[in-house]
């Protein structure tokens, strides 16, 4: 099929009708080739083109005129921005390349926030670089995906398309592009992969080894769609609540394999505005297994300042818990819980778990280590026995008469005789979402 059709029918498959459609032009020949495809079959939506000069190389500034050159012959919009590469490497420690790719994103997405299109270079040939870069270097099947088709506003048409054959279509057009001669600087992996290791690929397996992997790497997409997808439904099954930097779930489900641990990390990690850059498959496995074999309520660092702690029940991902001041509050009040927990409303009639009282003074407070029930039951003791993680012991107040506890939101009425009143007890929001688990659990083990 000739490559005009082919990439036109390519394009269709994007919604960019009535969008600005922003070049990520380089000069070299993908790029190149990207925006002659897009200008010949041009519909219903804008081109315009996005230069970056890295810093790295002495080149940049004449690419950057070549490409000035072409945008104004063809009367595209042009915007050149410049980034200090290596400074930035060295200054987040990474690898100029890592570096590099991390800044064109950032820029990529001022303009996709602004609501253009982005549209790349990327072709098969850096599909297959990108599945063999991410399994040398150790990655699961999200990195041997290779290069997603469109994501977060950011297209690749030429994905389908070798170098090679773009390459004869400029010719036979007479277009030019620029040679970056850094892409045959064998320092960096990716143009080891290029230069040394596929043609030996191609050698030892035949010419059409590239395109295998290239579907190899169709397959890893599907994969890691499907992947996605089930581990957003674990996490959705698992998660029996939130409240503040506290993500709780149902450790059953969340310890039940491997592979499901992982993406419940992953989902409680972006949840509190991290990722798991810092986590390898066997740093994973580790903590997998050292949870589920750890004593009750024993807290492991996960980085980033966040924590991951399982007890009885419950598996809880979170950052460290703000301290609670003691609440003063009357009956017949509302009163809203610390930390995004929800809320209570004590009342002397009406609906609600109705809650023993001797007429003392109520405070809301954390239990401190000597408080009791009565003479012959510590309050923490109690909790404990009654399936309350102790990192709820230390999060979730308790309701006072005086120094005695007469209500805890996760258990209930604390004393067991009768008094002269009664309260109605009723909890809202997070906290009623633990007691449901915490009591359906415990009813669970006291039928069993």
């Amino acid at each position: 099929m000739d490559l005009l059709k082919r990439f036109k029918e390519e394009v269709s498959r994007f919604d960019i009708s009535g969008r600005t459609v922003r070049i990520a032009l380089s000069g070299g020949a993908d790029s190149i080739a990207l925006a002659e495809l897009l200008i010949r079959t041009k519909t219903d939506y804008d081109i315009a083109a996005l230069h970056i000069i890295h810093g790295i190389r002495e080149g940049g500034n004449a690419d950057a005129e070549f490409v000035r050159e072409y945008c104004r012959d063809r009367k595209i919009p042009l915007e050149i921005i410049q980034v200090d590469t290596p400074r930035f490497a060295e200054e987040q420690h990474i690898g100029i390349e890592e570096a590099g790719r991390e800044l064109r994103y950032r820029i990529f997405s001022e303009f996709t926030s602004k609501g253009e299109i982005v549209a790349t270079g990327h072709t098969a040939g850096d599909v297959v670089e990108t599945l063999l870069f991410n399994l040398l270097r150790g990655s699961g099947p999200r990195g041997l995906a290779g290069i997603p088709r469109e994501r977060d506003g950011i297209i690749r048409p030429l994905l389908p398309f070798w170098r090679p054959e773009l390459e004869r279509w400029l010719k036979a057009q007479n277009q030019k592009w620029r040679e970056d001669e850094s892409n045959r600087d064998l320092r960096f992996s990716r143009n080891r992969i290029r230069w040394m290791l596929i043609p030996e690929i191609k050698r030892v397996f035949g010419e059409g080894a590239p395109d295998r992997l290239r579907r190899e790497a169709d397959i890893f997409s599907a994969c890691a769609e499907f992947i996605e997808k089930q581990g957003a439904q674990l996490a959705e099954k698992s998660l029996v609540t939130r409240f503040a930097n506290i993500l709780a779930f149902d450790s059953e489900n969340a310890l039940s394999t491997l592979w499901g641990f992982g993406e419940i990390l992953r989902y409680g990690f972006e949840e509190l505005g991290e990722g798991l850059s810092g986590f390898s498959f066997e740093s994973v496995e580790r903590l997998w297994e050292n949870i589920k074999s750890a004593r009750r309520g024993r807290r492991f660092p996960a980085g980033e300042g966040l924590h991951i702690e399982a007890d009885t029940d419950l598996l809880f991902i979170f950052r460290e818990i703000p301290e609670h001041s003691a609440q003063s509050l009357k009956k017949d009040s509302e009163i809203e819980f610390p930390n995004g927990l929800g809320d209570m409303i004590v009342s002397t009639e009406g609906d609600g778990e109705i809650v023993p009282y001797d007429g003392g003074e109520l405070v809301l407070r954390i239990p401190k280590p000597g408080d009791r029930i009565d003479p012959e039951h510590k309050l923490n003791r109690y909790l404990a026995r009654n399936n309350v993680p102790r990192l709820l012991r230390n999060a979730v107040p308790v309701l006072f008469s005086g120094e005695r506890p007469i209500y805890s939101p996760l258990v209930g009425a604390l004393m067991s005789e009768p008094a002269l009143f009664e309260l109605y007890i009723e909890t809202k929001g997070a906290i009623s979402k633990i007691a449901g688990f915490i009591n359906k659990e415990k009813s669970g083990k006291l039928r069993d």
